[in-house]
């Protein structure tokens, strides 16, 4: 096969994935990053192929000894490869609670690549654009062995993929020597929608369909009434705060600065039009950090939304101290479920274990007038945190049984995660309390029980599990993982 002339042309594919069942967040929605990518890189002139094992017609969705398996099956999407040339290929690595993203189906693809196209550069990225339980990990190991890719693309791949783009446009070749790993930098200033195309790489009617067999499929709750008719949708990228068990700011543990940039006025305008116009859309499930940092911006996502028939959710919660009565009450026709994080109900804890600036106060405030206009809530709490006492565990059960008797607000308590990457990582692994080698998967603990040894806390694991076992009793309900 012989190069195009021209522009370049990059092979882009989001494999099928796997993952624990007692996953949280939103598995199905983690080929958005593709979707960005290939936008972004069609805007810089790239010839772009998409293949994205979540929507397609011949998605799958399995159970397999304790984990799913959603997404085309390897040998689909092999057979499904186009004729043609290519100057690249950029497999999807999405680090979702994962030590090694690099799966046997990543492996399968980059053999299957190899062997279809024997000289194809190929690159593994996990195109991060932000999200809450993306763990960081070592690229090193992805890099060995016979089915090793050509490099790795870190974080959001904006800035390298222009670089690549230019370097195969300019000379045929990638611009880095075989085995790089390649940290990638926040675009600067606003995110883009790109002309409100950024979902031209989606087969809509396929991704409906294979998020509502998924919906179908799941025995777990749905709080926030996600449907087929769902799309994951991003108003903002990074975060103004850093609380110490977030992984939405990638990097921050090499100083890589990650600040929260919401989307261009203009061009969120354009994205919501088009999205109100595409048949079968009916709900944005927007996965911003913190989507109500700004004022003028979050109103102008609820305005958008409501004028082109759009409901919204916002699963990943949205600050109290953002929200007042006006802000609550649009809110309340296009949300099913407001989502607070508390996180704890110790002040000290708030301010000295997790570093979230945001009072108990505010919080209580936007309970009592969504109580009061009739807007759900729920609450996430997380206790366990190193150094935590006895009495502040305590402290946050009282708080969330407390809020719910008055308000209603459904409490969601899990267990504090040590992911690779973030502040409360480094802080337990100093101190010991994180067992070697960390799990491989780390999505079972925010739910089932403890990930850091007994000791950390001034409880025990098991009255910590004992505890939330106890407050889903007395309020009726089971713990959403989201």
């Amino acid at each position: 096969m012989k190069p195009d002339s021209g522009a370049p042309s990059i092979l882009l594919i989001h494999p099928p994935i796997r993952f624990c069942e007692s996953y949280i967040d939103y598995p199905p929605f983690v080929s958005y990053s593709v979707w960005c990518t290939a936008a972004h890189l069609r805007s810089r002139g790239a010839r772009v192929h998409v293949l994205d094992a979540n929507s397609r017609p011949d998605s799958e969705i399995e159970r397999e000894n304790g984990k799913w398996i959603l997404g085309t099956p390897v040998p689909a999407l092999l057979d499904a490869l186009p004729d043609g040339f290519f100057h690249a290929a950029i497999l999807h690595a999405p680090p979702l609670t994962f030590s090694n993203p690099f799966s046997k189906e990543l492996q399968a693809l980059v053999r299957g690549l190899r062997h279809r196209y024997s000289s194809l550069p190929i690159f593994v990225a996990d195109l991060h654009v932000g999200g809450m339980n993306a763990t960081d990990y070592d690229p090193a190991p992805i890099l060995t062995g016979p089915d090793a890719p050509d490099g790795v693309l870190r974080f959001e791949a904006e800035e390298s993929l222009d670089t690549l783009s230019e370097s195969l446009r300019e000379t045929g070749r990638p611009p880095w020597p075989k085995g790089s790993v390649i940290h990638g930098r926040p675009m600067v200033g606003r995110i883009r929608s790109y002309g409100g195309r950024l979902y031209e790489a989606v087969d809509l009617p396929s991704f409906s369909g294979f998020l509502g067999r998924f919906l179908n499929a799941s025995d777990r709750p749905n709080p926030f009434r996600i449907s087929a008719g769902s799309l994951p949708f991003k108003s903002s990228r990074g975060c103004a705060y850093s609380c110490s068990f977030c992984t939405s700011r990638p990097g921050r543990e090499r100083e890589i600065p990650c600040p929260w940039r919401p989307m261009d006025s203009a061009d969120l305008d354009v994205q919501l039009e088009r999205l109100g116009a595409m048949p079968g859309v009916e709900k944005l499930v927007v996965l911003d950090e913190a989507a109500n940092t700004g004022r003028r911006p979050f109103l102008r996502l609820l305005d958008g939304a409501r004028r082109n028939g759009l409901k919204l959710e916002f699963p990943n919660g949205l600050r109290a101290d953002g929200l007042d009565e006006e802000i609550l009450e649009r809110l309340k026709d296009c949300i099913s479920l407001l989502s607070l994080s508390p996180e704890s109900g110790s002040e000290r804890t708030l301010a000295s274990l997790i570093g979230k600036k945001q009072s108990l106060a505010a919080v209580e405030r936007a309970l009592e007038i969504a109580h009061r206009i009739g807007l759900p809530t729920a609450l996430h709490f997380i206790v366990g945190f190193p150094g935590e006492s006895g009495p502040e565990i305590l402290q946050t059960f009282r708080e969330a049984r407390r809020l719910y008797e008055r308000y209603g607000a459904e409490p969601w308590v899990q267990f504090a995660v040590a992911l690779p990457g973030t502040r409360l990582y480094r802080q337990a692994k100093d101190a010991g309390f994180i067992s070697s080698p960390p799990p491989e998967d780390f999505a079972s603990y925010f739910q089932s029980g403890p990930m850091l040894k007994d000791g950390s806390t001034g409880l025990s694991n098991t009255d910590l599990i004992r505890l939330k076992e106890t407050l889903e009793r007395v309020t009726g309900r089971r713990t959403s993982g989201q």
